[in-house]
């Protein structure tokens, strides 16, 4: 075996060594909190999901929300998927919130909103959104903080900031980070906010490393 067969050998190993405890320590969480340590997604019905159009990506499901409206991004990082949305959706009004915008490439961003839709907050999400209107915003596009208890908290607030045949759409949602290798709450936030509120699935795109984009609205 050449050297670099040692070296991937040698990461492998290195691999499901980590594998290994991670699968030991939930395990162990288990056994001392008596609960999971995976945020376990609700089981839906067959009422919530009745009509859902599956979808490649979500660039396909930009596509398909209302165009020139009032729109909202939660979470930007780089503002990368926020000039997707300017491009696909020309909105009226974007507004773009992150608790920071650090990394959020400005230059780049101002070659696309020429019509100067977008503002930007750099604040807390609960906190901006509190800030308009009931029943401002045509769609919601969320992808904050992703824990469970984020994702619940961005859900509350949006619902009441969505116009009546509105739109929430959650990215990331799934249980667990590939990535990261950490767990992810957004998938269980939005189930429960669907049987909870009786909201229902329009659009699920799929993505790669299965970090999923759902589009949810009021069920009538």
């Amino acid at each position: 075996m050449n050297q670099h067969g040692k070296e991937i050998e040698a990461l492998t190993l290195k691999i499901n060594k980590a594998r290994r405890n991670l699968r030991e320590g939930t395990r162990e969480w288990k056994e001392k909190t008596g609960s999971p340590y995976i945020d376990y997604a609700l089981r839906l019905e067959n009422k919530h999901l009745d009509g859902c159009v599956l979808l490649p990506d979500r660039l396909e499901l930009l596509k398909l929300l209302p165009k020139k409206a009032l729109c909202c991004e939660v979470g930007t990082d780089q503002g990368r998927f926020a000039r997707q949305i300017i491009k696909s959706c020309f909105p009226k009004e974007l507004v773009i919130v992150d608790i920071s915008f650090e990394r959020f490439e400005y230059d780049e961003f101002r070659e696309v909103d020429v019509q100067g839709a977008a503002k930007t907050y750099e604040m807390d999400s609960v906190e901006c959104l509190s800030s308009f209107p009931e029943r401002y915003f045509d769609w919601i596009y969320i992808d904050g903080d992703h824990s469970y208890e984020g994702a619940k908290r961005d859900l509350n607030i949006a619902m009441n900031k969505v116009k009546n045949e509105g739109y929430i759409v959650c990215n990331d949602y799934t249980t667990w980070s590939v990535s990261s290798m950490t767990k992810c709450g957004v998938a269980r936030a939005v189930n429960e906010f669907c049987l909870n509120f009786n909201w229902k699935f329009v659009y699920f795109a799929l993505q790669g490393n299965m970090y999923y984009d759902v589009a949810i609205k009021r069920l009538y």
